[in-house]
C-alpha cells in the first residue's frame, strides 16, 4: 500500500461501567498517525456504561473519529460486532472488547507490515490478567506469546495448519481487512455463545495471507460477570455442539475439505464426549450424532496416525462401523479415567 491504511476499531458495550473508561482511553492514546475511527456499539446494558463513553467522547479532542451506534434492545455480542462491521469505513477492522485495553502502539505495530503489501489478517501477542471478584484490582497477569516466530508470513494451507496450534481463537487483537470480511460474509453468528471460535475458524479457512507479530498489543481481562466466567458447563457443551454444526456447514458450503480443518472439529468433539462419559447411553448418542461431522478421509488418518501406536489406538474408532465404534470409544474413556484416577465429567 502507498498510504497508511485507515482502521476502524469496533467496541461493543454492555454492562462494563467499571472497565469501559480504561478501554476508550486506550483507544484515544493510540500513537498511530493514520486515519482511525472508533465505532462504539451500545447493546443496551442496564448500567451507566454508555453515559461514561459519551462523556469521554464529548471531552475528547484528538485524531480518532468516534461513532456511537445504538441498538434498540439487547442483541448480544455478535450482533454488536456486526453493527460495527456494517458501520465501518476503514481499510482494516480491529475488534476490542469493552472490558479490555490495547497498548498505546497497538495499531501502529499491527499496521507496520502493511506499508508495501496488504495482508488479510495481522495478529499480535497479548497479555491476560485475572481481576479480583469485587474490584478492578489485578491479581494475576501473564504474557502469552504466539507459538509462531515474530514477523512470520503464512499463506494457505499453513494458515489452517497453524490455527489450532499457533494463534488465539478470539476475534480481538486481529487487524483484518474490511473487504476480506465483507466479500466473504464473515459476520458473527448471532444468537450463539463461543462465537469467536466459529468466526476465527472461518477466517482461518478463507484467509490467503496472515502475518504474525509477537509484540504484545492487547491486554485481556478475565473478570467476574463475563460470559466466560458465568457460563455453566452444560452451556459450554451446547455451544461446542453449535460450533461443530456451523463450522461443518461452512466448509461444506465453500467446499473446504482440506485435511487441516478436521483437528478443529475433533477438539470440540472430544470435549463433548468427555462431558458425557459418565453415561454410556448419552455418550453413544452424542458420538453417533457428531462423528459424521468430524471424521477425516481414511488416507489422512493413515498418514497422520500410523507413526505412533497410541494414536492408532485412540483413533481406531474412525475405522470401525458406526454400531460398534461408540462403545469402543466409551470403553477407552472409562479406562483412561480409571487408569489416571480422573473422574468423568458431571452432567
Amino acid at each position: 500500500m502507498t498510504k497508511q491504511p485507515s482502521v476502524s476499531i469496533v467496541v461493543p458495550v454492555y454492562n462494563v461501567e467499571t472497565y469501559v473508561s480504561d478501554c476508550i482511553k486506550s483507544v484515544m492514546r493510540q500513537s498511530y498517525r493514520g486515519e482511525m475511527e472508533c465505532i462504539v456499539v451500545d447493546d443496551c446494558g442496564a448500567d451507566n456504561s454508555m453515559e461514561t463513553v459519551e462523556k469521554l467522547v464529548s471531552e475528547y479532542d484528538g485524531p480518532v473519529r468516534f461513532k456511537l451506534q445504538h441498538h434498540e434492545h439487547n442483541r448480544g455480542l455478535s450482533a454488536a460486532r456486526n453493527t460495527g462491521i456494517e458501520s465501518a469505513s476503514g481499510d482494516y477492522l480491529f475488534f476490542l472488547d469493552s472490558d479490555d485495553v490495547v497498548t498505546e502502539d497497538c495499531i501502529e505495530v499491527l499496521t507496520s507490515p502493511l506499508k508495501d503489501r496488504q495482508y488479510d489478517v495481522v495478529i499480535g501477542g497479548f497479555e491476560w490478567s485475572i481481576f479480583s471478584p469485587s474490584s478492578s484490582r489485578k491479581t494475576f497477569s501473564e504474557e502469552l506469546s504466539l507459538k509462531i516466530p515474530n514477523n512470520t508470513l503464512l499463506e494457505q494451507p499453513d494458515i489452517l495448519y497453524t490455527f489450532q496450534k499457533g494463534w488465539n481463537p478470539f476475534a480481538w487483537n486481529k487487524l483484518i481487512r474490511s473487504d476480506f470480511v465483507k466479500k466473504n460474509c464473515l459476520f458473527f453468528k448471532e444468537g450463539m455463545i463461543q462465537e469467536d471460535l466459529l468466526w476465527s475458524f472461518q477466517v482461518a479457512c478463507m484467509a490467503k495471507t496472515l502475518f504474525f507479530i509477537s509484540d504484545v498489543t492487547y491486554r485481556y481481562k478475565l473478570r467476574e460477570g463475563s460470559i466466560c466466567d458465568t457460563l455453566p458447563r452444560e452451556g459450554s457443551i451446547r455451544a461446542y455442539e453449535t460450533v461443530i454444526q456451523e463450522a461443518r456447514s461452512f466448509v461444506d458450503t465453500y467446499g473446504i475439505h482440506h485435511e487441516d480443518v478436521f483437528p478443529f472439529f475433533n477438539v470440540y468433539f472430544w470435549m463433548i464426549l468427555e462431558h458425557y462419559s459418565n453415561s454410556k447411553d448419552l455418550f453413544v448418542s452424542e458420538y453417533k450424532k457428531y462423528r459424521p461431522y468430524c471424521i477425516k478421509p481414511p488416507f489422512s488418518l493413515v498418514k497422520e496416525r500410523c507413526g505412533r501406536f497410541a494414536n492408532l489406538v485412540r483413533w481406531a474408532h474412525y475405522w470401525m462401523p458406526d454400531f460398534f465404534a461408540p462403545y469402543w470409544q466409551w470403553a477407552l474413556f472409562r479406562f483412561r479415567h480409571s487408569f489416571y484416577g480422573v473422574g468423568p465429567a458431571k452432567n
